[in-house]
């Protein structure tokens, strides 16, 4: 027997889960995904890379383009990310123009490092919107477990960190966060 659920039902229950403008999972469904990922790589032993990425140069474009630029610029980037990651990994928007990505069964800095800089290469490829050329590039903080065998926000936090660091050597790069 096949259960078919009420349609108004079936989208609420997507909003609870999806960002409304680029359809990638929310905070709340990246809560679990983050779990789920953080087990799986205890259990098998494996690395997970935890990434925050912020665009850099994003807020004026909203100033001078206006939201609605801004938010088909925010798709696309969502688009991009997702075409550079695997089937087993996730990217979560988490609001503004920030975004996490979760890389699965990571078999080394190198391999994460690489991955990055092919999400950072083609987020930095112009967009363009309304005849208009948009040029931005990210910066990135990244935390791996179990390495960092913090507490799930904290990895978060630490990436969050290595993202400001990332600013701060001057946009369009990204940082490892350092475990001490």
């Amino acid at each position: 027997m096949i259960l078919k659920g009420h349609p108004k039902l079936i989208i609420a229950g997507q909003l609870a889960y999806y960002d409304v403008l680029t359809k990638l999972p929310n905070r709340a469904l990246l809560a679990d995904r983050l779990q789920q990922a953080v087990a799986r790589s205890h259990r098998n032993k494996t690395q997970l890379a935890i990434c925050f990425l912020d665009l850099d140069g994003f807020k004026p474009v909203n100033d001078n383009f206006g939201h609605e630029v801004g938010d088909q610029i925010l798709i696309k980037v969502a688009e991009r990310i997702t075409q550079n990651i695997r089937e087993i990994d996730t990217v979560s928007r988490q609001g503004g123009d920030e975004f996490v990505i979760l890389l699965n069964d990571i078999e080394s800095e190198e391999q994460c490092a690489h991955t990055l800089e092919r999400i950072h290469q083609s987020l930095s490829q112009p967009q363009l919107i309304d005849g208009v050329e948009h040029l931005l590039t990210a910066s990135s903080g990244v935390t791996l477990y179990p390495g960092d065998q913090s507490e799930m926000s904290s990895l978060l936090r630490h990436a969050d960190e290595a993202m400001y660091l990332a600013k701060k050597a001057g946009k369009n790069n990204y940082q490892f966060f350092i475990v001490e």
